[in-house]
């Protein structure tokens, strides 16, 4: 069981984001536009503040953000939406995050941050929507992640994570979107990855994992598999998938075919399905799910 996130000195939230500001190198920011001036806090770039003035997002999505991410952060306590990236802030991701239990949203994409994912992160019950990819991360994946109960989408792609997929991640009912494609993850695919009712796009290449996958085609209309299973390059097997599952498996062959060069199933007959494959790019675009 994780360690309750540490606790910050209570300030002001004029407080919190000028320490904010100045840890991110705010000077050479892109758009640092009202900032640390007597305007209003919510009329300081990328901070929107509900009726009472208290601050509910922070968005500051490519804007030559640096240094690192301060634990006075933490004192704004009714922040919803934490949206940082395509920055190049570093360090450790604070545990105090753990304690903004507001969040619904938060990315940090596309940054330069090291260390562990912190377990307090799993204190954020009503977080819908985490993305981390793209940065430096390393060790395993946090169990608690698996007490998000509302996540909706878990993009953490790019980075180094290794060591085995969490049973605990099985209690991510409502979770549609999971991408942990380009770490050093090892194991066995996890058969229950099938029973995410909601699930509709999985991404695991570029990982070092074993076995055959789950029996997705039914539900997924998106998986990439990054295994290199026998079955998958049996043409008949190929085709007996496709027919089974004409829409959701299409995408999915498609991948598969190309990227392994499979030849169509007979003398002058074509792939019936093959389309060009999509191509997804977990930077800048992380998860294809669309930005708010």
């Amino acid at each position: 069981m994780a360690a309750p996130a540490p606790r910050v000195s209570r300030g002001s939230e004029r407080d919190a984001l000028v320490a904010f500001y100045r840890a991110t190198g705010g000077s050479t920011w892109k758009d640092n536009t009202n900032w640390l001036s007597d305007a209003p806090i919510g009329q300081w770039y990328g901070v929107r503040t509900d009726e009472d003035g208290k601050v509910v997002e922070l968005r500051l999505n490519d804007n030559r953000l640096s240094g690192q991410l301060v634990a006075e952060i933490m004192n704004l306590p009714r922040l919803r939406k934490l949206a940082l990236y395509r920055n190049g802030i570093s360090g450790p991701i604070p545990p105090e995050l753990g304690n903004l239990t507001r969040l619904d949203y938060v990315d940090l994409g596309g940054n330069r941050f090291q260390g562990e994912i912190p377990p307090q992160l799993g204190e954020l019950t009503n977080l819908r929507h985490l993305e981390l990819w793209g940065n430096h991360l390393s060790g395993t994946l946090p169990a608690e992640l698996g007490n998000l109960g509302k996540l909706r989408i878990l993009w953490l792609a790019d980075n180094r994570l290794s060591g085995e997929i969490p049973q605990e991640l099985a209690n991510l009912t409502h979770l549609e979107t999971l991408g942990l494609q380009g770490n050093r993850l090892t194991g066995t695919m996890p058969n229950w990855i099938g029973n995410l009712p909601r699930l509709s796009r999985l991404e695991l290449a570029g990982n070092q994992l074993s076995g055959a996958p789950p029996v997705l085609f039914g539900q997924l209309a998106w998986v990439q598999d990054g295994l290199d299973s026998s079955e998958l390059q049996d043409r008949d097997r190929l085709v007996e998938l496709a027919e089974r599952y004409p829409r959701s498996a299409t995408m999915f062959l498609n991948v598969v075919i190309q990227r392994r060069t499979i030849p169509p199933p007979g003398p002058g007959r074509a792939w019936p399905f093959l389309q060009p494959a999509r191509a997804f790019r977990s930077r800048g675009r992380a998860c294809g799910a669309g930005r708010r």
